[in-house]
Parts: C-alpha cells; sequence; structure tokens
C-alpha cells in the first residue's frame, strides 16, 4: 500500500524457526524497461521467524476438571507433536506420551494417506468437538518428522472402565476378556473380562471374525463415535486368543538309538490345566499300524 512514499507489504505462511531476507529495489518506470535505482546501499533486512508453539495433546484433550466434556482449546489453531499410533483410510491416531489424556484423533485422507505407525508427525489444524469426539482438523500442515519410532506402551484397563474420556485416542489394552457378544451389528463385538463389556470395532482392522466364548487380549486405539467407547486394533498381531489348553515339552529319549530287546524310554513334561484324565503316547512301527499306551506320571 503506497501511502506519503511509504510501501507496507505483508508475507503470509512463513515457515517456523527460518531465516528470510528482504530487499527493496527502488525503480523509476514501469513495463519491461525498468531502471532500477542501484545506487547507494540497497535497503535489506533479514531475520528469522519464531519456533512455532507446540501443544501437549493432553492440553487439548483434557477438561478443566478431568471428567466429560469438549476441549478447552475448542475452535482454536494448534500444533500438535507426536507418534502415529493407528492409521484409517480417513484419519490417524496421534499420541505424545505414555499416559491418558495423551492421544487424539487427526481427521484429514492428505494426512492419512502419506503416513504410517511409527512415524512421529507435527501437525497444525483445529481442535473441533464431531459428535463429542475431540478431534484434529481443517489441517493446515504437516511434517514426517522421524519414522520407525517405539510406539507408547498401551494402557492396562478393565472392560468395564474403558468408557471413560481420558482414554480418548490413547493405544489402550484389554486382558483375558471373553467374547459375550460375536454380533453388535456394524462389524462390532463385544468382550468382557468380568468388569462389565466393551466394544471392539473394525475401523482400522477388517475382516476378524470373533468367536462366541473365545478369551482375547485386545490391543488398539480407544475410539468414540456413535455414543459409545471403542477399541480399534490395527492388525491381527493386536488380538491374541488366551487359551489353557495344556502345554507338552519333549524332555528327551533314552536312548538315542536302542538295540533290539532294549528299552526305550520317551519323556514328556505336560503341565496340567486341571483337565487332563489320560496322556498317551502314539506310535508306529515300520510304517506299521498306529499303537498307543498311556504314559505313566513322574512326580
Amino acid at each position: 500500500l503506497h501511502q506519503d512514499g511509504k510501501n507496507t507489504f505483508t508475507v503470509t505462511n512463513l515457515e517456523s524457526e527460518t531465516e528470510y531476507t528482504f530487499r527493496i529495489y527502488p525503480y523509476t518506470n514501469a513495463g519491461s524497461n525498468i531502471d532500477y535505482k542501484t545506487d547507494g546501499t540497497v535497503p535489506e533486512v533479514t531475520a528469522t521467524t519464531a519456533a512455532v508453539q507446540l501443544f501437549s495433546i493432553a492440553q487439548i484433550q483434557k477438561t478443566p476438571d478431568g471428567q466429560e466434556g469438549d476441549s478447552p482449546l475448542k475452535d482454536q489453531v494448534v500444533t500438535i507433536e507426536g507418534v502415529v499410533t493407528g492409521v484409517s483410510s480417513y484419519s490417524v491416531f496421534v499420541q505424545d506420551a505414555d499416559s491418558v489424556w495423551s492421544g487424539v484423533n487427526v481427521f484429514g485422507s492428505d494426512v492419512a494417506s502419506q503416513v504410517s505407525m511409527g512415524d512421529r508427525i507435527r501437525v497444525t489444524g483445529e481442535v473441533e468437538e464431531y459428535s463429542d469426539k475431540t478431534e484434529i482438523t481443517n489441517i493446515s500442515s504437516f511434517t514426517i518428522l522421524e519414522q520407525n519410532v517405539a510406539l507408547p506402551d498401551p494402557i492396562v484397563v478393565a472392560t468395564g472402565e474403558l468408557a471413560q474420556e481420558k482414554y480418548e485416542g490413547v493405544l489402550v489394552q484389554v486382558r483375558n476378556a471373553t467374547c459375550t457378544n460375536p454380533d453388535l451389528g456394524y462389524n462390532e463385538w463385544e468382550v468382557d473380562d468380568g468388569s462389565g463389556p466393551c466394544r471392539i470395532d473394525d475401523l482400522i482392522l477388517k475382516d476378524f471374525t470373533p468367536e462366541l466364548g473365545q478369551t482375547y487380549t485386545i490391543t488398539g486405539v480407544c475410539d468414540y463415535s456413535y455414543s459409545n467407547f471403542k477399541i480399534e486394533p490395527r492388525t491381527l498381531e493386536d488380538i491374541k486368543i488366551v487359551t489353557t489348553a495344556p502345554v507338552i515339552m519333549l524332555m528327551g529319549v533314552n536312548p538315542r538309538v536302542p538295540e533290539a530287546n532294549q528299552d526305550f524310554v520317551d519323556s514328556v513334561k505336560v503341565t496340567d490345566n486341571g483337565t487332563l484324565t489320560v496322556v498317551e503316547l502314539r506310535y508306529k512301527v515300520n510304517n506299521g499300524e498306529m499303537k498307543s499306551v498311556n504314559m505313566s506320571t513322574v512326580i
């Protein structure tokens, strides 16, 4: 804007912690024949932009009284850094500490299509409450700072205690939880460790079929949608079957190459789960008929 010989120009979208240099070249005519004023010193200024203000995710997620409620930074533009703990087709989960209130959903397919679990990223966007879930949306910038970073340890939580806002966006784990309903609708299912049920969803991991009565240990990100908290496993490795089957370990054979008419001892260790009645050894000679003998117990 030209006013009484004074010119001002505003530069936007500068990067943080970056040095910029500006020079002013006055000229006396226009068009293709510009005569720049080059005599004397050309006005120049150099400055470095300040570091961006980072917010912890807990500052965004945690309400003043630590209970349910909107983010204290709702509708504000924030910048966060954290590790990607889960990726869906249209959003990612980011966490910056091994604690409650430390995870958040970053909504944006552009981000989701370019990052992987274990990426440490910086994101700038607007804090929004979408159907009572805190999200960072309207992403204006994001950067992958580091890759293959260790994920935070999941917080072990009872199934009946999952439905709390402090776990929203956080990597959690429920243990020894039995499937009490394999089909809640919309590919959701239910498990219960005795403390009360919680939901398991397929936002990230598709095509897993739970078994009624089977016991699982499940790891995943806690999400909130359609008025329910739920765990989002990310890979099949996040769903472990808990088994109480007997464990059998071969202890050895003696002798390894028995001679004719020589006793042969096959020793195994069976860890009983309280249901065993018989341990049976099956064998055959020269590819003949399979035979069996009950093994004796040695205390």
